[in-house]
């Protein structure tokens, strides 16, 4: 079955998909709370950048437009939520890369890329690297401009966070290997 490893029966296949389908209902109810979804609505109203303060000094992911983050801790939320829904794809599918498509791998690897920038200096604080790494399992080997970035991104992160930094030296095998564990965020030392 699509990408999967040959060794689990049909029925095992067919349980890993409605525990699946079961995980990506709960994740789309939390965006559906009233409280979130008012708080997107929120983060959606500020497209044009000459609206937001002069304070604001906007960093973006490559050549992607810049983000106006109104709610920081609103914003890391919802790249917890975008990394989860990668790490429930790889486990259903534990290939890297960007398919299968219909989980949209490679958007929300994008989202969290542009809110990590968007972020600056908070991204690097706290559990945001996190996400980076599931970014970095959808851009793999095929997006060498996203995983260069990610990995200076990782950088910045090791130089607050010196112990991270042998286990970030790690990231970049494990992004380049065609199938993953399900665990491979845990598994790096």
């Amino acid at each position: 079955m699509s990408g999967r490893l040959t060794c689990l029966s049909e029925e095992a296949e067919e349980k890993i998909e409605f525990e699946k389908y079961v995980l990506r209902q709960e994740l789309e109810a939390w965006r559906q709370r009233s409280i979130v979804y008012e708080q997107d609505q929120l983060e959606g109203t500020v497209y044009d950048l000459s609206e937001v303060p002069q304070s604001y000094s906007p960093f973006s992911f490559l050549s992607r437009p810049a983000l106006y983050i109104n709610n920081r801790l609103y914003a890391k939320l919802l790249n917890q939520w975008r990394a989860i829904n990668l790490w429930v794809s790889f486990i259903c599918h534990p290939k890297t890369g960007q398919f299968p498509l219909s989980d949209n791998r490679l958007e929300l690897a994008i989202d969290i890329c542009r809110t990590h920038a968007a972020l600056g200096i908070e991204g690097v604080l706290g559990t945001e690297w996190h996400c980076l790494f599931y970014a970095g399992l959808v851009f793999g080997d095929w997006f060498p401009e996203g995983t260069e970035w990610i990995l200076g991104k990782l950088k910045d992160v090791s130089r607050r966070y010196c112990i991270l930094g042998p286990m970030f030296e790690n990231i970049p095998v494990v992004w380049s290997m065609e199938d993953i564990h399900w665990n491979a965020l845990g598994r790096l030392r």
